[in-house]
Protein backbone atom coordinates (compact mmCIF):
# COMPACT_ATOMS: atom_id res chain seq x y z
CA UNK A 1 0.00 0.00 0.00
CA UNK A 2 1.25 3.04 -0.86
CA UNK A 3 0.27 6.59 0.46
CA UNK A 4 0.67 10.30 -0.18
CA UNK A 5 1.84 12.39 3.17
CA UNK A 6 2.14 15.81 3.91
CA UNK A 7 4.46 17.45 6.02
CA UNK A 8 3.21 20.87 8.15
CA UNK A 9 5.04 23.50 9.01
CA UNK A 10 5.48 22.43 12.43
CA UNK A 11 7.39 19.29 10.87
CA UNK A 12 4.17 16.62 11.70
CA UNK A 13 3.75 14.09 9.55
CA UNK A 14 -0.30 12.06 9.49
CA UNK A 15 -0.37 8.52 8.11
CA UNK A 16 -3.92 8.22 6.62
CA UNK A 17 -6.34 6.13 8.63
CA UNK A 18 -6.32 2.99 6.07
CA UNK A 19 -2.70 2.96 6.09
CA UNK A 20 -2.88 3.22 10.13
CA UNK A 21 -5.00 0.66 10.31
CA UNK A 22 -3.32 -2.44 7.30
CA UNK A 23 -0.45 -1.99 9.63
CA UNK A 24 -2.14 -2.34 12.95
CA UNK A 25 -1.13 1.19 14.26
CA UNK A 26 -2.39 3.08 17.48
CA UNK A 27 -2.06 6.19 19.61
CA UNK A 28 1.45 6.63 21.13
CA UNK A 29 2.36 3.88 19.09
CA UNK A 30 6.53 4.76 18.09
CA UNK A 31 7.81 4.24 14.34
CA UNK A 32 11.60 4.33 13.05
CA UNK A 33 12.05 6.49 10.47
CA UNK A 34 15.54 5.98 8.38
CA UNK A 35 17.89 7.74 5.24
CA UNK A 36 17.95 5.03 2.33
CA UNK A 37 20.05 5.94 -0.88
CA UNK A 38 16.62 5.65 -2.07
CA UNK A 39 14.89 7.93 0.77
CA UNK A 40 13.03 7.28 3.90
CA UNK A 41 12.14 4.01 5.34
CA UNK A 42 9.63 4.19 8.32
Amino acid sequence: MKATVTITSRGVVTLPAKLRQALGLKVDDQLIAETTPDGLLL
